[in-house]
């Protein structure tokens, strides 16, 4: 623990993508711009539903994935314009089951639903979300949670396939 917290001087945040979609018009002709250069293409850009898309996605691989994402487009591009149209627009988000259980115009839905892999999603949602507003302290996050610090270990170990 004493090794944790000596190499631990320094915290990081990086926030999503997703929570700055302001952002990302001026981010997007950034990377373009030296994609381009690499490949030695000519101006290319975003159509009104490449715009479209691009800000309804979820980014869960943030900058790396928009990345990938334009030079894919670019490459495959006949015309320059980028629809962006093999990007799932919207992206169906890994943790739908707790985004609708947390929506309060959520209703079940009629073809079944798979109560405990979604209460289990939800509950890791909660500890990591906790877990981020605390830095990482898992002692303040069971505090929080009202919960003992090996029920947050164990969650973890179990989301993480450990």
């Amino acid at each position: 623990e004493d090794l944790y917290h000596r190499l631990n001087l320094l915290h990081l945040t990086l926030p999503p993508l997703r929570d700055y979609p302001e952002d990302l018009p001026a981010l997007t002709e950034h990377l373009l711009g030296s994609l381009r250069r690499r490949y030695r293409l000519p101006k290319a850009g975003l159509s009104a539903a490449g715009k479209a898309r691009l800000i309804s996605y979820r980014w869960p691989g943030n900058v790396r994935e928009l990345q990938h994402e334009l030079e894919r487009h670019l490459i495959f591009s006949e015309t320059g314009l980028l629809d962006l149209e093999l990007l799932n627009s919207p992206h169906p988000d890994p943790r739908s089951h707790e985004q609708t259980l947390l929506n309060p115009e959520w209703t079940l839905p009629d073809k079944g639903f798979d109560f405990e892999k979604a209460l289990h999603s939800l509950t890791d949602t909660v500890i990591q979300r906790i877990l981020n507003e605390e830095n990482g302290n898992v002692s303040a996050a069971a505090r929080r949670l009202g919960v003992s610090r090996d029920f947050i270990r164990y969650r973890l170990d179990q989301s993480t396939g450990k």
